[in-house]
């Protein structure tokens, strides 16, 4: 079956058209034991970026922000709309959904699958590029929107803290004289920066404080996964918004097209991270031998020199104990006078 979304764009029969249908289908087997979730990039963004996704995208940001203590947004838009080229060809932009909600603020949100190394410096990175991106010659610093990432990560990145699912990450940062800004508050920051870190493998211990995240996370974690049926089905029952996501998820692997690009795009994304960690591991191994090569050499040299100098002390002590001063034997040994006296001392 093919999506009537894809399908019903002209450029589907032209630039992509047969050549990519006949393609995937020919190399695709249709497997059903391919598990296809919605941790998968390719279909998170496509349940929560599309066109008509704003009902589902604006439930699952109020859940997080209300777990975190923060005021429900009243409506969101899609600013970056995902498109039909992009499911074919799987360019995809680096951030899966970007919101703004009706005050101003813009709300990005990753799922990430795979875990990546400095991810910390990278959230803090991709907020920062994107509050920068407001920035226009001549503009007041005051008409900067307040700029929120929303990480939902299926591995463990705080492992210092397994019982907490959610952290929210906001510089809260209280003038130690005890002022404040204009409006009383000890925060001088507000919401102007704000990650949220959501790590979805620790649900089997901890669940977040709101329900609405808890049973978000439930879906985000096993939508998709065998042996979860019926759980899915419990939590989405009198839930609209979930039965909304669950509803375009089968919409998504009904379709061979989608299917087969999603498991296209998780095996070349596991083929990315094993290379890496070949690459790590080939790395450590020749690092390892080179430093024990280099070990030997540096251990014979010391041997070498610890040897000679041994051989010199125990050359001045028979010169001393054949009657020789330290002066002569300084003057025949080229040593200085405190050595000689040295190694006399040591071998008496």
């Amino acid at each position: 079956m093919q999506n009537a979304w894809l399908t019903e764009n002209p450029w589907w029969g032209g630039r992509y058209g047969g050549l990519l249908v006949a393609q995937t289908l020919l190399e695709y087997t249709g497997n059903d034991e391919v598990e296809v979730r919605v941790t998968n990039d390719m279909v998170f963004r496509y349940l929560f970026g599309r066109p008509g996704s704003e009902r589902i995208l604006k439930s699952l940001i109020n859940a997080v922000r209300v777990d975190a203590g923060l005021e429900p947004v009243a409506e969101v838009e899609v600013v970056d709309s995902a498109t039909p080229e992009e499911f074919l060809d799987g360019k995809f932009s680096s951030v899966d959904v970007r919101a703004r909600d009706t005050v101003g603020r813009l709300i990005n949100i990753e799922m990430q699958t795979w875990r990546q190394p400095g991810f910390v410096e990278r959230s803090l990175y991709a907020w920062a590029r994107a509050y920068s991106a407001q920035v226009v010659s001549g503009q007041n610093w005051k008409s900067l929107s307040p700029v929120t990432c929303i990480n939902i990560l299926d591995w463990v990145l705080i492992k210092g803290d397994r019982d907490r699912v959610h952290h929210y990450y906001t510089p809260m940062l209280a003038l130690q004289n005890g002022a404040t800004r204009g409006d009383g508050s000890s925060n001088i920051f507000g919401e102007q920066m704000g990650i949220h870190m959501i790590e979805l493998p620790k649900l089997d211990r901890a669940s977040p404080q709101s329900r609405a995240l808890a049973v978000w996370c439930q879906f985000l974690a096993n939508e998709g996964r065998k042996g979860k049926e019926d759980m899915m089905k419990e939590i989405i029952h009198d839930n609209p918004d979930l039965a909304e996501a669950d509803a375009r998820y089968q919409e998504f692997v009904s379709d061979e097209v989608l299917r087969y690009r999603a498991y296209r795009r998780e095996m070349a994304e596991r083929d990315r991270i094993s290379w890496i960690m070949y690459t790590i591991e080939e790395g450590f191994e020749k690092g390892r031998q080179k430093g024990f090569e280099v070990g030997i050499e540096q251990g014979m040299q010391q041997g070498l020199e610890k040897g000679r100098e041994a051989g010199e002390c125990e050359m001045i002590r028979r010169m001393a104990h054949s009657g020789m001063d330290i002066n002569e034997i300084s003057r025949i040994t080229g040593k200085d006078a405190a050595f000689v006296e040295r190694s006399i001392q040591e071998g008496a």
